[in-house]
């Protein structure tokens, strides 16, 4: 949950999203959807995480979900 905590932090700006995202050196993620949007309403306040679906989709493109699993290739 730190690299989420931590995209979702970086999201206040594109760029320095896509350099955070760049710091990673990986080309893909897998996440527990479930958790990751429960993580996400736990812990942040809604005008905090308001930009973070709109990068991620910006940034990343979905490969495969399936049983609450997603997989996400960085663009």
């Amino acid at each position: 949950m730190n690299t989420i905590n931590d995209m979702v932090k970086a999201s206040t700006d594109k760029q320095h999203f896509r350099t955070y995202l760049q710091s990673l050196g990986c080309t893909h993620i897998l996440m527990r959807t479930d958790l990751v949007n429960k993580y996400l309403h736990d812990n942040f306040p809604e005008k905090t995480i308001i930009h973070f679906p709109d990068l991620v989709k910006e940034y990343w493109k979905p490969v495969y979900e399936s049983n609450g699993y997603a997989l996400w290739e960085r663009a």
